[in-house]
């Protein structure tokens, strides 16, 4: 078994304006879906945009990420999953 003794970079901390958001499922049986999840916003004056939480605005983990030519399949909203998903392009151009 090989040992990794270098530590893991940092990340970078977030610019003002980045949003994200992480939903977690539950972990009962059951739980998880693979219907069209919605996140409601509510900007000023009260006024609010649904953005749809999909593929297209998740955030891969950098433990999923695989070498050039390999994939794995990621299920979003699965049972015991915590999914991250970029929102901040959605928020600060549409409220």
């Amino acid at each position: 078994m090989e040992v990794d003794d270098e530590d893991p970079e940092p990340e970078a901390p977030p610019e003002p304006g980045d949003w994200s958001v992480w939903i977690t499922t539950g972990g009962n049986e059951g739980a998880g879906t693979n219907n069209t999840v919605l996140l409601s916003v509510y900007g000023e004056d009260n006024v609010f945009r649904d953005i749809e939480l999909n593929a297209e605005n998740y955030v891969k983990p950098k433990d999923e990420e695989q070498e050039e030519g390999q994939e794995k399949e990621n299920v979003l909203f699965d049972r015991g999953n915590t999914d991250e998903f970029k929102v901040s392009d959605w928020c600060n151009s549409n409220i």
